[in-house]
């Protein structure tokens, strides 16, 4: 596996900076979509609301 990593913004936050890495041979699943929500949170309301209505139809 090869393996870079560069700081490109904020360098003086030092973890927290903005990355640019390159990586190959990894797959890779990211969670966060472009408007930056995460499917964590937005599965979990999802699923909740999806229950409810079969909760509510075999009722």
């Amino acid at each position: 596996m090869r393996f870079g990593a560069r700081v490109i913004a904020f360098n003086d936050l030092d973890s927290e900076a903005i990355h640019d890495f390159e990586v190959e041979y990894l797959p890779v699943t990211s969670a966060v979509d472009a408007g930056g929500h995460s499917i964590h949170d937005s599965g979990v309301t999802y699923r909740r609301r999806f229950i409810a209505d079969i909760r509510a139809t075999v009722e």
